[in-house]
């Protein structure tokens, strides 16, 4: 897949790596197959293959990468705040003592989302 996603072959590449899903692979391998795929939809503007895609890989695993696209995408694709805040903690909790980047990013993304949902329920309470 990654072979022709160079090669400039993308949807190949896609069809190639729907087609592995339905084999049994190796976890680093499916976890890897899964990322290519939900990186593709989200270029793609495909947001509900993606955000499945992400969601899927959370069942099996606690991938940084996939805490900060979902909070990413529900921040600024459906617009929920505390949906995104809630991947945004999560991921800061996993993320501390582990790497030192994400816990960074993390930190950053749920000060400002705290201030959003805070805002948000100010206004409500007006």
């Amino acid at each position: 897949g990654k072979i022709l996603e160079r090669a400039g072959q993308v949807e190949k590449s896609v069809v190639f790596y729907e087609k592995s899903l339905s084999r049994t692979l190796p976890e680093p391998v499916s976890t890897r197959v899964r990322k290519n795929l939900a990186q593709y939809f989200k270029r793609k503007k495909q947001w509900e293959r993606s955000l499945q895609l992400w969601r899927d890989l959370l069942e099996n695993s606690e991938d940084l990468e996939c805490f900060r696209e979902l909070a990413v995408y529900f921040e600024h694709h459906r617009k929920d705040p505390e949906e995104a805040l809630k991947y945004a903690l999560d991921g800061l909790a996993l993320s501390r003592g582990r790497n030192l980047k994400y816990e960074q990013d993390f930190q950053k993304r749920v000060d400002r989302l705290s201030q959003k949902v805070n805002r948000k329920k100010t206004l409500k309470s007006e």
